[in-house]
């Protein structure tokens, strides 16, 4: 099995990533995209979004997205240190796709 560092260092090799040392604290290493990384993301963003689509239809997405929002909002609450672990889901949640109310159906008693 590979390492992170070892991924990392094959796409630093590849040109894919950069690898800069905090300044702060040289034991941390900060990775993030080249501008060819960048441009291969890009790239995929379409062929991405057509399979989500493909995966969860319309509806569907809508519905997985909504209560994908109401799990990360309750473990927040929960939990507020985990609150600052859901900055990637919310970032991508919150780009274009907005929850619709969902009907719950009432139960007869």
């Amino acid at each position: 099995m590979c390492s992170p560092s070892d991924i990392v260092q094959r796409l630093e090799q590849n040109g894919l990533v950069e690898r800069v040392r905090d300044r702060e604290d040289q034991r941390t290493v900060k990775v993030s995209l080249s501008e060819e990384g960048q441009q291969i993301m890009r790239s995929l963003q379409l062929v991405v979004e057509e399979f989500n689509q493909q995966l969860l239809p319309g509806p569907q997405r809508q519905a997985f997205i909504g209560e994908l929002q109401r799990f990360v909002a309750r473990v927040s609450t929960l939990l507020p240190e985990s609150a600052g672990r859901f900055g990637f889901i919310r970032e991508h949640l919150g780009s274009g796709e907005r929850e619709k109310p969902l009907k719950r159906k009432e139960e007869n008693s």
